[in-house]
């Protein structure tokens, strides 16, 4: 599996995926504009040819992280149902972080519906701490979000305004 910045050639792809996982998916327009965004980190998880026997390369999952000043957010993560369970969230959360603090970000947030356990889970093993609750952030259906903070220790940045993973 191969993580790499995503392209616009990806859409198709990413969009199957948000789809697949969100009731509220964003649309490809708002997707595409954060793939191009020079403040949004914008990752894929892609499977190389022979990968669990795949002729083709496959983006699987995706991850969109925006970073401003010395704050890092986490706007989406998601993974194609076929291949949830296997590590590739955790991969792609583990890059974003790194990515954060090589970004001179001190913190990372995210909001996470409340009924999601399995990125509650995600979250909370990687040190995220709840710190509030979005009551009726969700709309469809609607329901409450947990606000998660991570605490990073910064380092210089690589390369202005916001270094790729």
């Amino acid at each position: 599996m191969l993580i790499r910045n995503a392209i616009p050639a990806d859409i198709d792809a990413i969009r199957a995926i948000e789809l697949a996982s969100f009731s509220d998916a964003w649309s490809a327009e708002l997707l595409l504009y954060d793939i191009e965004n020079p403040i949004t980190i914008f990752a894929v998880a892609e499977l190389q040819p022979g990968d669990f026997s795949l002729p083709e390369a496959r983006v699987i999952a995706y991850a969109d992280m925006s970073i401003a000043a010395d704050e890092a957010e986490i706007r989406s993560l998601a993974v194609c149902p076929d291949f949830r369970k296997l590590g590739v969230a955790a991969e792609l959360l583990t890059q974003l972080i790194a990515c954060a603090e090589t970004n001179g970000a001190s913190a990372i947030y995210l909001e996470v519906r409340t009924s999601n356990e399995a990125a509650i889970a995600l979250y909370e093993k990687n040190g995220f701490e709840p710190i509030a609750t979005r009551k009726a952030y969700y709309a469809k259906p609607k329901e409450d979000a947990i606000v998660y903070r991570l605490s990073i220790e910064p380092k210089p940045p690589a390369q202005a305004p916001v270094s790729d993973i």
